[in-house]
Order: C-alpha cells, then sequence, then structure tokens
C-alpha cells in the first residue's frame, strides 16, 4: 500500500526499481564501491529472488515527483542467517566477512539510502517510520540496525529518532556500530 506525506510516496519496490535499489543497496553498505567489486547484474539477481535479505518484497522505495529517490530494506531477524547466505551465493561471495547483523526478536532495517539533491529533505525519515510501522504491523516492538562509523551523520540522524548504541558489529572488514530502538 503506498503512503504519502510531505510530497513524498512510500511504496512497495517493484522489478522496475531494481537498477535503483541495486544502487541504493551499494550506497549503504560502503563509500567505496569499486572495493565491493559487485557484478550489479548479479546483484540485481539478488533483489530478483524472493529468498535473499535484498529480496524486492523486503524493500520500500521513496519517490517525489515520480522519481523514485531512496530506498530502505528492512526485515525480520528471522529470515537473516539464511537470507544473508543466499544473498552472499548469488553474489559469489564469502559470508564469514560479516557478522551476524541481527537476528530472533529483531525487526531489521538493513539498507538505507537517499539519491544526492535530495538527502536532508526528510526522505530518510519518512522511509525510516514506514520501516516502523512495518515492524510494527508484524509484531515487533525491537528494530535494530548497523552503521558505519564513516558515516556520523546517519548515527546523528538514527539517534535523533530514538536508536541507541548496542555494541559492534564486524561488517567487511569493519567495526559497525549497533543500534536498536524499542516501539
Amino acid at each position: 500500500m503506498d503512503k504519502k506525506s510531505d510530497g513524498v510516496i512510500v511504496r512497495k519496490a517493484s522489478y522496475g526499481d531494481i537498477p535503483f535499489v541495486s544502487w541504493a543497496i551499494v550506497e549503504a553498505i560502503t563509500d567505496n564501491p569499486e572495493e565491493l567489486s559487485l557484478d550489479p547484474e548479479r546483484l540485481e539477481e539478488v533483489c530478483k529472488s524472493p529468498d535473499t535479505t535484498y529480496s524486492l518484497k523486503n524493500i520500500m522505495v521513496a519517490e517525489v515527483e515520480g522519481q523514485v529517490v531512496g530506498a530502505l530494506v528492512c526485515y525480520p531477524g528471522e529470515i537473516y542467517e539464511k537470507g544473508i547466505a543466499e544473498s552472499f551465493r548469488i553474489l559469489g561471495m564469502d559470508p564469514k566477512i560479516a557478522d551476524r547483523e541481527t537476528g530472533p526478536g529483531e525487526f531489521y532495517l538493513d539498507s538505507l539510502a537517499v539519491k544526492d539533491g535530495f538527502r536532508g529533505r526528510g526522505i530518510g525519515t519518512t522511509l525510516l517510520k514506514a520501516g516502523f510501522e512495518k515492524a510494527s504491523g508484524m509484531g515487533y516492538s525491537k528494530v535494530t540496525l548497523i552503521v558505519s562509523p564513516s558515516k556520523p551523520s546517519v548515527k546523528g540522524l538514527y539517534s535523533h529518532l530514538g536508536f541507541e548504541p548496542k555494541g559492534k558489529v564486524s561488517f567487511f572488514g569493519e567495526d559497525y556500530q549497533k543500534m536498536e530502538k524499542t516501539l
């Protein structure tokens, strides 16, 4: 179901959104996409697969004036182990490069990205709040995420929305801050 807030429409991602979603996932993971050397076609295959954490069923996009400008990947922690393993299998990556990011009892906000030129306009906040609503609607009271130390402004946004630090998670060889919010 589409939801509109301040000119931003949040909706479930569709096949036509896959190129943008693929960009958003990489943007959320790293400041240097070349380091990951991800094959765009494989990443698009990950989004098309119903068994991955990055499946379209787990992605919401934000539109402004008909243009997709942001994306949020979010899902129940219970699907993480199987879903991330399938994602990494399709990508040809070793799942040992990342600690477990989430687990049972948590609703996980995996990847959030907003296109340059649209940042600072509340689009990320709108997507996060849609994620909170999805979590609550599915019966979750705990929402978690991880944030890179190279993105202090994003950590500030999460803190502003009520997230609190809850330890560290190693992801692609870097220590990320795990954060948690109670709904």
